[in-house]
């Protein structure tokens, strides 16, 4: 049987895993996405499939916050106390880090949250054409 510090270790990396390949799959979607919005406004002009492809665009992007501070909010940080209190070495890790400016906020928030305001203004400007 697994003891509580490898048990909690294993689950922290395989939430980090999942964390990772959720942010590239979604980051690779918003990229075709932003590409055939382009592509459509530069070749054809159909305002209506490009508004229609950017409100994907805009959806995916609102599903990736969700999704990343279902990760960063409730699963990260408790994840992270279990691992503290069976591996005291963790809190000396832990503390000299900064807690809200780390590389899992600026991907899975920042990122996206920026995402979302040039989803919005882009959006915005195909329908007032």
């Amino acid at each position: 049987m697994m003891d509580d510090k490898d048990f909690y270790w294993d689950w922290l990396k395989h939430e980090d895993n999942l964390f990772t390949n959720r942010n590239n799959l979604l980051l690779v979607a918003e990229a075709m996405l932003f590409a055939a919005v382009a592509a459509l406004l530069a070749t054809t002009g159909k305002t209506a499939h490009a508004a229609l492809l950017a409100s994907a665009g805009l959806f995916v992007t609102v599903i990736w916050i969700l999704a990343s501070l279902k990760h960063l909010v409730p699963t990260d940080p408790r994840l992270k106390q279990k691992l503290r209190e069976v591996e005291k070495r963790r809190a000396d890790f832990d503390d000299a880090r900064k807690k809200w400016w780390s590389n899992h906020w600026v991907i899975g928030f920042v990122l996206p949250l920026g995402l979302l305001i040039v989803w919005s203004i882009w959006l915005t400007m195909i329908i007032c054409q």
